[in-house]
């Protein structure tokens, strides 16, 4: 009796839930129509019961979501029926790229790889802008500084100024690079492995700039060894003299794991 009971009070609550808001996009390309669904989500009873409400919703996403791509003067329409929203939507100009000022100061202005990446911007003249191709290029540009030692490096200046009435955005990026920061001396602890082994793991050349790629190198080398059950390298940035010590802690494997092989070490300069 009580399974029987329990079983429809379960289908009456499924009944009370409503059916899903489908919804049918006119007017604008595959990517554009992508980026609008997932910026409107999901339709709620309220949204549904209070045309306001509907209304509000729909212009903040599709004003985001077309932004985002270019489309500064998109104007729309919509209707909803039973559990259909129409939404026929006129995207207007397209906003496009028009310069780019992409500026390194400092010593952070010879960095090759920064270098490369700006003659490699996504800013190209009469191109339909995107801001997340701005965003990520702003946040991949500052990541490559502080990966090769500019650890102190910032933006003094980053602006993406669109003009709606002419149709054209223009970026201004300068990124304050600072000190280049040099590693300092590597410090083993843990390990009752000879030291002379323990160097020869390690590509770290104390005095060369700062390389992130050199730290992950350091950390494969050690796992690659099966030397160590726990490794672990913690990063000293020191600012008075702009150096990077490690201290690498290491748990040495039980002796059966060890596997002696060649290969590792500093980089030949």
């Amino acid at each position: 009796m009580f399974y029987r009971i329990f079983i429809l009070m379960l289908l009456l609550c499924c009944g009370s839930v409503s059916a899903q808001v489908r919804i049918d996009i006119d007017g604008a390309p595959g990517y554009v129509e992508e980026n609008i669904r997932n910026h409107i989500g999901a339709i709620s009873d309220a949204e549904r019961e209070r045309p306001r409400l509907l209304r509000t919703k729909l212009t903040e996403a599709i004003r985001n979501a077309t932004q985002a791509l270019g489309f500064y003067e998109t104007t729309f329409r919509h209707r909803l029926r039973d559990n259909t929203l129409n939404i026929d939507i006129d995207l207007g100009p397209e906003v496009k790229w028009q310069t780019a000022e992409i500026q390194l100061l400092g010593a952070a202005a010879d960095l090759k790889q920064a270098k490369r990446f700006v003659q490699n911007a996504p800013f190209i003249a009469d191109t339909t802008i995107n801001h997340s191709s701005y965003e990520n290029f702003k946040r991949e540009l500052l990541e490559i500084c502080q990966q090769h030692g500019f650890l102190d490096a910032h933006y003094v200046e980053s602006r993406l100024i669109v003009d709606v009435e002419q149709h054209r955005a223009n970026v201004v990026l300068k990124i304050d690079g600072g000190e280049r920061y040099r590693f300092g001396g590597v410090d083993f602890s843990g390990s009752g492995l000879s030291s002379s082994l323990l160097e020869r793991l390690s590509p770290i050349e104390p005095g060369s700039y700062y390389d992130k790629t050199q730290l992950t190198r350091f950390q494969r080398n050690l796992q690659d060894s099966r030397y160590f059950r726990e490794i672990d390298i913690r990063s000293n940035k020191r600012e008075q003299d702009h150096t990077v010590a490690l201290a690498v802690k290491l748990g040495d494997a039980p002796r059966h794991q060890f596997s002696v092989g060649a290969g590792y070490g500093r980089r030949s300069s």
